[in-house]
């Protein structure tokens, strides 16, 4: 008897020989043969079949096996095969895969130098428009920044201290941050610099404290941002 997956089931399900000549009962168990090939790699089944073909060849309990256990060598014979010919495979795409690398990088070399020789003659947008490479898109200017987006402020590890960060914003220069003990001002300067993260300290713990962020671009700072609140720590 067999499950599902094809392994040998033992349980209640013995049978009872013919009697032997002294006249004693002899009782055993059925069996089957249990390969469980989906958990086995194709190394390991390959090792079944040189283990099956060993104890089949010549086999006094299966004299008619002689044939099975020359299948079995040939199909050994045959992975064995295979699994060269993948190696020799694998071993030429690498090449091959190397060498389309190789004349990649030779053109971008070779195009590099086009690029030097024709920009050394002209910077004309028309003239190096000709050449059909491709331009760097033309400058545009920034304009006014938007208000920074996700402003936000949490409790630092520090006494005293808050963590503030925004997204940065396009354009930007700088980050001015300013905070407050009411809502409505008055506001004082607490950070400015070139990241849109800050670490500002000196402030009064267990005191709700507000923030918030504006950007600086060529046309001047930005709108402030949505005021953040923290209780600081």
């Amino acid at each position: 008897m067999a499950n599902i997956y094809g392994e040998a089931v033992y349980g209640e399900d013995y049978y009872e020989a013919a009697r032997a000549p002294s006249g004693d009962g002899l009782k055993g168990r059925m069996a089957e043969i249990a390969f469980k090939f989906a958990q086995k790699t194709p190394a390991q089944i390959r090792q079944m079949a040189v283990d099956a073909k060993a104890g089949l060849t010549n086999n006094p309990n299966f004299p008619d096996s002689a044939a099975r256990a020359t299948a079995l060598g040939t199909k050994i014979t045959a992975y064995d095969t295979t699994l060269t010919n993948q190696a020799v495979a694998a071993a030429a795409q690498t090449t091959a895969d190397d060498a389309v690398d190789a004349a990649v990088e030779d053109i971008k070399t070779e195009l590099n130098g086009a690029k030097k020789d024709c920009e050394t003659v002209t910077r004309d947008p028309v003239k190096l428009g000709t050449t059909q490479m491709p331009l760097k898109s033309a400058y545009e200017p920034v304009g006014d920044l938007p208000a920074p987006a996700d402003f936000a402020v949490t409790r630092s590890d520090a006494e005293g201290a808050v963590d503030g960060q925004c997204h940065k914003v396009t354009g930007a220069s700088s980050y001015k941050g300013e905070y407050a003990v009411n809502r409505d001002g008055p506001w004082q300067l607490g950070y400015e610099g070139t990241k849109s993260s800050f670490t500002q300290g000196g402030l009064t713990p267990g005191v709700m404290t507000y923030f918030r962020f504006a950007a600086l671009g060529p046309n001047g700072w930005s709108p402030w941002s949505d005021i953040a609140q923290c209780r600081v720590a």
